[in-house]
């Protein structure tokens, strides 16, 4: 019997073919190109990332990022459906793209649930949409805002979304393991930055990806910096177990939990700061893990000092020891 990480490569497998098959309904050439580049991206990326962890031990991650590569064609059929297409060609290929063998179907939650059906995940902008009803959540901070689904009293209602899937989710963006939405030609125009500065991957450093970032006017993928400097240094990925990663979000959760205790504004604006903070009190002395504050993109010193008082009154309402954030 293959292994759960093996059936979900074919599974990815499978929907590129149908995929591409789709492709080819689109009447329109500038968006049949448009949408092929697309997929030539999300290929690129799946074959990186089954390069960058071959082992056995490391299937966890595969199987992660295999899930999301799925959402990904997923997203990518749902664009082929709004253009002007052949119907009758489409039609038979919907039945396939809906197929994920129940063995390696995620569970749905009640946070991403809708209509009685999983909502497509996009872990790199925080959007959950339904394939049925079309409503989109966007993940704000730690919740979302919920739009109306046009349904009556007495009938199915959208669930309500978990802040720990939120701060799972920016876990995940800061030690690189969210692919993020680059283009072709962007990656083309870092390595292109990269090279005329001669950085090698030995001496390429983070601070020097988000300085080529911000020079080609890219600051918008300053939180997915992490993925984009490891894709070209030879530094090791931070490694989190399962029980690890979830112990953080768990902490994670109690400090979201206590600070709406606190205060009314359950809002927290710099997610990545207080995972790092949890990082810091689980595993002191850890030096590997450490290395987190690195990979974070260090926001404006008021929001700094604002998160810092959250810290502060959750780590007073939980019992746990304060140490004051040097960067401060």
């Amino acid at each position: 019997m293959e292994s759960g990480c093996a059936q979900i490569e074919n599974v990815v497998k499978y929907k590129f073919k149908y995929v591409r098959e789709a492709l080819e309904c689109i009447k329109n050439e500038k968006h049949k190109n448009n949408l092929y580049k697309r997929i030539q991206c999300i290929e690129r990326d799946y074959i990186f990332c089954y390069c960058r962890f071959p082992d056995q031990t490391a299937q966890f991650i595969n199987k992660i990022a295999s899930h999301r590569i799925i959402n990904r064609l997923e997203t990518v059929f749902i664009n082929i459906t709004r253009c002007e297409h052949d119907a009758e060609k489409l039609k038979p290929l919907h039945d396939h793209m809906s197929f994920l063998p129940i063995h390696v179907r995620k569970k749905a939650n009640k946070y991403d649930e809708c209509c009685g059906e999983t909502m497509i995940q996009n872990g790199t902008d925080s959007e959950l949409y339904c394939l049925i009803c079309k409503m989109t959540k966007k993940m704000v901070g730690c919740f979302t805002s919920e739009q109306s689904s046009g349904y009556t009293s007495g009938k199915p209602k959208h669930g309500n979304y978990m802040p720990c899937r939120h701060g799972k989710l920016w876990l995940q963006r800061t030690i690189g393991e969210t692919i993020p939405k680059v283009t072709d030609d962007e990656y083309l125009n870092i390595e292109r930055c990269i090279a005329r500065d001669r950085i090698t991957s030995s001496n390429l450093t983070i601070g020097e990806v988000r300085r080529v970032l911000s020079e080609l006017g890219l600051s918008k993928y300053n939180s997915d910096a992490s993925y984009i400097y490891l894709k070209y240094s030879d530094q090791k990925p931070i490694h989190f177990t399962h029980s690890e990663c979830d112990a953080i979000i768990s902490d994670y959760g109690r400090v979201f939990r206590a600070v709406k205790q606190i205060t009314s504004i359950v809002h927290i604006k710099y997610v990545p700061f207080l995972l790092q903070k949890i990082i810091e009190l689980r595993f002191p002395g850890d030096a590997d893990k450490a290395k987190i504050k690195k990979f974070i993109h260090f926001q404006g010193l008021t929001t700094r000092q604002e998160t810092e008082k959250i810290w502060k009154k959750a780590c007073e309402k939980l019992s746990w020891k304060y140490i004051r954030t040097r960067i401060l």
